[in-house]
């Protein structure tokens, strides 16, 4: 217990010793680099070999809609999401799969 006291003092002393010589604005630079650290919102794109691979299983298959299309990557072992697959169908601009009340 003592050992530890005396070592958190002398670390704390070391510590408050060292941003003694800092100006204001070395702190603030210390404090905001880390915070300030710019994000990319959303989640990752897509590899775009992804991309060419469901514009061609559409191109390919007419009928096929973006579920089935989403089936079909996760039987190659390809995680993406059904609403990943209808964003890139829909920024492509290929129509909805006609006849989606037919069952196969």
């Amino acid at each position: 217990m003592l050992v530890r006291l005396a070592y958190l003092t002398v670390t704390n002393t070391f510590a408050a010793l060292r941003r003694l010589p800092m100006s204001d604005r070395d702190k603030d630079v210390e404090i905001h680099a880390r915070t300030c650290r710019p994000k990319r919102a959303g989640p990752p794109p897509v590899v775009r070999s992804i991309r060419v691979l469901i514009l061609r299983l559409v191109r390919e298959n007419p009928s096929w809609g973006y579920r089935r299309v989403h089936g079909e990557l996760i039987t190659l072992g390809i995680k993406v999401a059904a609403s990943t697959v209808w964003e890139i169908l829909k920024q492509e601009g290929v129509d909805p799969a006609p006849d989606r009340a037919a069952t196969t």
